[in-house]
């Protein structure tokens, strides 16, 4: 019997310990999470402000911090000091208690110890910083990366990030939570390191290019771009054009196009498959002849003389006894007048042509001659009305067919359309930056003046279910979600 009620004691005595294990654990959770109340819309001061930067629509008054939720209601989150919190990215906000994260439903309190909450600042989505150490949020926590100087720190984006003393890459393990898992990749210059493809296989610094961290010999690294196509990647640069990172021999760069079947490509004199120089016949034709009519992938061209019919694969087009015919964007047929434009030098970059004296861009259907464009000598396309001519920048505008030179402070800077009208100057290197070189927002081809760089962007409205070109002063234009 006393070994019985021995036992049963100390079953007790662990059931009412695991109790209060469990409770403090319901406490915790508890306490990991900001508790909010449903106030009206109308409770809020009318002068409130907006807490930019972030992604969920985050606003403070005197009283108190709130985020939008239905109808004419908000969300206060109780405990966060308005005075005293700031958006750190989009997801992030803080205040001299602590750090948060918003989930899109509950604002849940993250670990801030050792932080310093009055020189904390959001570098990114990826990466916070104070005044002594770099974080990043690694699934809603903050893993401390001791080895990086805050001052110096930049997201070089694709897992890579640097600093004064070098270039790293991020590898995750899921293991440590130190950082360990930054490798540090002596080969790149740190000061001048960029990408330059969304996944980072391809980064440049002042010396060299790069494709998987092996050197791209003979590469430019001041105008080395990406010309890519479906999942095929080529490059080029002032002197070369590059096929996966290696030198297509005898390539013409000025008029090298990639073609409709992107495994083959062309310039003036030749076509290549898969970076080597071809036979063109060994193309696949768009076109086949049936009887007295022509067709293009199985659709009849009305008009064309079949017997005369020839293909011209360098121009993207073909011609008959009646003309010459190129195929726009929208897959148009587009008749061209022989004797405005000499057909012997033609060559083509997109719905843009040039004969080597005028520069031609296909509208409505029709070839309109460019009023004021210089000698043609190489041109990018960034979109129908942003392109690049001799390494500079124009706007054209396809009412007048007049180009409208951008004033810019550097060619070392990549260049990022927004709209039809909107474009902005992208990644300044450091020496620009501390020179004080600004950075331009651009409309219709010319300054805005007072835009903020920082903050001007694409922005979705959720209110509006709309896409705002915006920054955080005002809205410039919207455009309708479809």
């Amino acid at each position: 019997m006393v070994m019985k009620s021995k036992i049963f004691k100390a079953l007790i005595i662990a059931i009412l310990s695991a109790n209060v294990v469990y409770a403090e654990g319901l406490r915790e959770m508890r306490m990991s999470s900001v508790p909010t109340i449903n106030i009206p819309m109308s409770k809020v001061d009318e002068n409130y402000e907006e807490l930019y930067g972030s992604k969920w629509k985050f606003i403070k008054d005197k009283n108190g911090v709130y985020i939008y939720s239905y109808d004419d209601t908000v969300k206060k989150f109780i405990g966060l000091d308005p005075e005293t919190v700031d958006a750190l990215n989009k997801s992030y906000l803080k205040d001299k208690n602590g750090i948060y994260y918003f989930d899109g439903d509950t604002m849940k309190v993250i670990n801030s110890e050792g932080v310093d909450l009055k020189t904390l600042e959001g570098v990114d989505n990826s990466y916070l910083k104070d005044k002594d150490s770099v974080y990043l949020i690694d699934e809603n926590r903050l893993r401390r990366l001791e080895r990086l100087d805050p001052a110096t720190f930049r997201n070089a984006g694709a897992g890579y990030v640097r600093d004064k003393n070098g270039v790293y890459k991020y590898y995750k393990t899921y293991i440590t939570f130190d950082d360990k898992d930054l490798k540090r990749e002596p080969i790149f210059d740190a000061r001048s390191f960029r990408i330059i493809d969304a996944d980072g296989r391809y980064v440049r610094d002042r010396n060299n290019v790069y494709l998987d961290n092996k050197k791209i010999e003979g590469a430019d690294p001041s105008t080395f771009e990406i010309l890519k196509k479906d999942n095929i990647t080529y490059a080029k640069d002032k002197n070369n054009i590059y096929y996966w990172g290696n030198k297509i021999e005898g390539a013409e760069k000025y008029s090298f196009e990639i073609m409709d079947d992107s495994s083959f490509s062309r310039d003036i004199h030749n076509i290549y498959f898969l970076g080597k120089k071809t036979d063109k016949k060994s193309y696949p034709s768009e076109y086949e002849k049936r009887g007295n009519d022509v067709y293009r992938y199985n659709k009849k061209l009305e008009g064309i003389d079949a017997n005369t019919f020839e293909e011209m694969n360098l121009i993207s087009g073909f011609k008959d006894k009646n003309g010459y015919y190129v195929i726009d964007k929208d897959k148009n047929v587009v008749k061209i007048d022989d004797k405005e434009i000499d057909m012997k030098n033609i060559f083509r970059s997109g719905d843009f042509l040039t004969d080597g004296n005028n520069l031609y861009y296909i509208k409505d259907r029709k070839l309109e001659k460019i009023k004021n464009a210089p000698k043609y000598d190489s041109l990018v396309k960034y979109s129908d009305k942003y392109i690049e001519i001799k390494g500079n920048l124009y706007y054209l505008d396809t009412d007048t067919n007049e180009l409208t030179k951008l004033r810019r402070n550097s060619d070392m800077g990549y260049f990022e359309v927004l709209s039809e009208d909107y474009a902005k100057d992208l990644n300044m290197t450091d020496v620009q930056e501390l020179r004080g070189v600004r950075r331009y927002v651009y409309f219709k081809g010319k300054v805005l003046e007072n835009a903020d760089y920082d903050s001007f962007g694409i922005k979705y409205n959720d209110q509006k279910n709309a896409f705002e070109i915006r920054d955080k002063n005002r809205v410039y234009e919207t455009l309708k979600n479809e």
